[in-house]
């Protein structure tokens, strides 16, 4: 029988309480009587709706932020009605949220049914029991205060403050960085539905390349199955760029890994972004059960390219870095992607694909989503695959020693198994690194049980193929982690001229990180700061706008700004709009030199600039601003790796 899915994103209401424990029980209708409900938007966050109300002003004018720093410390409720609801046998109700932010209860008509802690990573428990066929039941969830619910036991002299970001499985921009504010947020920031589903159903589903030799391509279909009850067997048909899939497969109960191998003869390939094409084939894989009764499809599409990382000695001592498509060499002309809004919430599949789109138009062929950030959705991957621009992913840890204890690796460990199996299948997927500069700034020797031993055992369970590095930038053992000439390397003065020797010793072999500050418009400006205070710099609001919003540790002020525009022969600017001008020409003339000297560097193989998009309005070394506005910045890199014949 066919899955059959009910949509929960309309019909939510929120309130909030103050935090009580961890076990705390549900609301009962004495107490929601008690309550002001309100209108919620889902996907969304309790921040959003706050400003949307008009209870709170605008987060991202001034320094509104301050208004919400309460959120973290109550307790938010959502609760609506669903059903009635029919099921019929032999069928059971799943209840699936996409995300949860992020320490979440759930209820229904106050009986307790799961709970979940971890953003990046859906939740779905069965609650076929729970519902109801002549009635409505209610759905109530708890999201427990972020301050209070993370455990700040065993702490490490490496844990960076705040504290409670390595203990929450949750992005960790949200509490403050150089590139956003700490804006701590709450609620279901993606899809909800109820999925009345058979025995078994896919969960995920793709393809994925494994070699490409002589006009044949070796490939395999991979799946995740979400099996329930008891082991048996199950099989699996479909088709695949016109190559017929079916096998029969072990399954128990819970997710099951299925791999099938497939040949296709001459088939069209994928290529990154400016070295050919992006042909993608269409697939249809279906579920069946030991009885051959359907139990589930899944439809997408595919594409065939051959990645392969090489590490390859130096002439100088060193060990190189760099990838081959197809068995071409591949020069990688990139850009970080970071969360294009700090509420999470307002992602939309039309602005991911746009911003996609922006960077392909600029001749990017890879973009590395940063560790500090969240694991991007179907829109992001889709739109890569179509615009060819491959994928350096982070796992979200970054900055910081994170907790070893069992029951972190845990979760840990289930994360990545759910995060691999979803985008394994997508072809832009090219590069996991296991975290952000927590190598770096940590040591190696401090021996992150994560990034060296959870998460390759995963990604070598799940996806063996796929080039695998433990930390970005990561070195040869024994090297400095960010020594140029060994793995990646991440570049990072503010305040010097961009041809100065810090950028050219080594030289390097890929640089993953790299940029330059600059302020946005006056549009942009005058959308985030009162016309009084926008000149001179020195106003506070300046340093708020340009740093993470935690007045007791600017990341970077915009002091460095002026010094940079000092360093770089120009006059200090008498007012904003010379400012305005000075900065974003300082910011684009560096993006052109990099990409021109390291285009022309034999040993260099990749550059990935800092960054694409800001999260809110600011200062920054974004080339679009948080209102999509494109700064100088971009136009030269777009000029400059379009001109980059390599």
């Amino acid at each position: 029988m066919a899955t059959r899915v009910y949509e929960l994103n309309d019909g939510w209401e929120f309130a909030w309480t103050q935090y009580a424990t961890k076990d705390r029980e549900v609301l009962t209708p004495e107490e929601q009587g008690r309550r002001v409900w309100r209108e919620a938007t889902v996907p969304g966050s309790v921040q959003a709706d706050l400003h949307r109300h008009g209870l709170v002003e605008d987060p991202f004018f001034a320094d509104n932020l301050d208004h919400y720093r309460w959120c973290e410390e109550v307790d938010f409720w959502y609760r609506r009605p669903i059903g009635p609801v029919e099921i019929p046998d032999g069928q059971r109700a799943l209840l699936h949220f996409e995300g949860l932010d992020t320490f979440a209860t759930v209820w229904i008509d106050g009986r307790r049914v799961g709970q979940h802690s971890n953003m990046f990573v859906p939740y779905w428990v069965d609650i076929t029991s729970h519902l109801r066929a002549d009635r409505p039941v209610e759905l109530m969830i708890r999201f427990g205060s972020s301050l209070f619910e993370c455990d700040f036991s065993d702490r490490d002299p490496c844990q960076h403050p705040p504290l409670q970001r390595t203990r929450t499985r949750k992005a960790q921009i949200s509490y403050g960085w150089d590139i956003g504010p700490r804006l701590v947020t709450v609620g279901p920031w993606r899809p909800a539905r109820i999925e009345l589903v058979d025995r078994g159903r896919i969960l995920y589903a793709g393809a994925r390349t494994v070699a490409v030799k002589g006009g044949r391509a070796s490939m395999e279909a991979v799946l995740t199955v979400d099996w329930h009850g008891q082991a048996g067997k199950a099989r699996v048909t479909g088709s695949y760029g016109g190559t017929s899939v079916d096998t029969t497969v072990d399954v128990t109960g819970g997710l099951n890994d299925v791999v099938i191998p497939f040949e296709m003869a001459q088939p069209e390939l994928w290529w990154p972004n400016g070295m050919g094409d992006q042909h993608l084939h269409d697939f249809t894989a279906e579920l069946h059960d030991a009885e051959n009764h359907h139990l589930d499809t899944r439809r997408g599409r595919f594409g065939v390219c051959e990645l392969r990382m090489l590490q390859e000695p130096r002439d100088d001592g060193g060990i190189g870095l760099r990838f081959t498509i197809n068995g071409r060499d591949y020069f990688a002309k990139g850009l970080n992607w970071t969360p294009y809004d700090a509420m999470f919430g307002r992602f939309t599949g039309e602005r991911t694909r746009k911003l996609v789109g922006l960077a392909a138009e600029a001749n990017v062929n890879m973009m590395r989503v940063w560790g500090g950030g969240v694991y991007e959705d179907e829109h992001f991957w889709a739109a890569c695959d179509e615009k060819g621009i491959l994928i350096w992913q982070d796992f979200m840890f970054a900055c910081s020693l994170y907790p070893q204890d069992e029951a972190y690796l845990k979760l840990v460990r289930r994360e990545a198994e759910l995060v691999v199996s979803r985008q394994r299948g997508h072809v832009s997927m090219g590069v996991w690194s296991g975290d952000n500069e927590v190598d770096w700034l940590c040591g190696v020797e401090s021996g992150t049980l994560i990034s060296h031993k959870v998460l390759p055992e995963v990604v070598g369970r799940l996806d063996g193929g796929r080039p695998y590095v433990p930390s970005s930038p990561f070195s040869a053992p024994g090297r400095h982690s960010n020594d140029p000439r060994f793995g990646d390397c991440h570049l990072w003065n503010h305040t010097i001229r961009h041809d100065e020797k810090f950028y050219t010793d080594g030289p390097p072999n890929f640089v993953s990180e790299i940029g330059r500050i600059s302020l946005p418009s006056k549009k942009t400006v005058d959308s985030f700061m009162p016309a009084e205070r926008q000149w001179p710099l020195s106003h506070p609001l300046w340093y708020y706008h340009s740093s993470d919003t935690n007045r007791w540790r600017f990341y970077r002020d915009v002091g460095q700004v002026l010094e940079g525009v000092r360093n770089n022969g120009y006059p200090e600017p008498r007012s904003l709009e010379e400012m305005i001008e000075v900065t974003q020409k300082i910011q684009a003339d560096a993006c052109r030199w990099w990409i021109e000297h390291y285009g022309a560097e034999p040993k260099t193989w990749g550059l990935l600039l800092w960054n694409l998009c800001d999260c809110w309005p600011q200062v920054s070394d974004a080339v679009i601003s948080y209102d999509l506005e494109l700064k100088p910045a971009y136009h030269a890199i777009r000029q400059s790796y379009g001109s980059l014949d390599r």
